[in-house]
Formats: C-alpha cells, sequence, structure tokens
C-alpha cells in the first residue's frame, strides 16, 4: 500500500516537473521571439532613415 502511493506520487512529481520545464521553455522561447523581433524592427526603422 505504502509503495503505491509513493510509487504514485514520484509519478505526479516527475510530471509537474517535466511541466515546469517546459513552461519555462516555452516562456524563454516567446521572450527570446519578442527580442529578436523587437531588434530587428528597430534594425528596419534605422536603416528606413
Amino acid at each position: 500500500m505504502a509503495t503505491l502511493l509513493t510509487k504514485r506520487r514520484h509519478i505526479y512529481f516527475n510530471i509537474k516537473i517535466k511541466w515546469i520545464h517546459l513552461k519555462l521553455k516555452i516562456i524563454v522561447i516567446t521572450l527570446n521571439a519578442g527580442i529578436t523581433r523587437q531588434l530587428f524592427l528597430k534594425r528596419c526603422v534605422l536603416l528606413s532613415l
């Protein structure tokens, strides 16, 4: 009984950690995309001037 509970908790914990990692990865990717887009737009504006 105890082993089943611990196993279940372990699986849940692993899933939670993976989910957090995914969320962080997505946030980082979106931030990087936003920053690169801003830089690109600034460069385009400077070139057009």
